[in-house]
């Protein structure tokens, strides 16, 4: 027999020792957690961590919405103003219409 003729046959033999060797690797692991199940009651805390438990998350927190004095238009009676109030809503109007003119 020639060697290009014999190689599938010893790929067979290699396969099947493989194959056999992993299914006895795992019925001798099955066994040995069998046994060691039966034995040990209770496995030792190999890592010693313990689990804690999380506190609960805050609430979160509503936030009130914008300023409501800002969105409200509020009356001024300009007759009681005295004149330092009437230079400051003077020079606040002023800017008012600035702006206005610049947009």
């Amino acid at each position: 027999m020639t060697w290009k003729r014999a190689l599938p046959y010893i790929a067979v033999a290699i396969a099947s020792c493989v194959l056999t060797i992993v299914v006895l690797m795992i019925v001798m692991f099955v066994t040995a957690a069998n046994y060691l199940a039966d034995e040990i009651e209770e496995f030792p805390d190999l890592v010693g961590a313990e689990v804690l438990k999380a506190d609960d998350p805050p609430l979160p927190m509503v936030r009130k919405p914008g300023s409501v004095e800002a969105s409200t238009t509020t009356v001024i009676d300009v007759t009681s103003l005295t004149d330092e109030q009437r230079a400051r809503l003077d020079k606040f109007m002023q800017e008012l219409i600035a702006e206005q003119i610049a947009e």
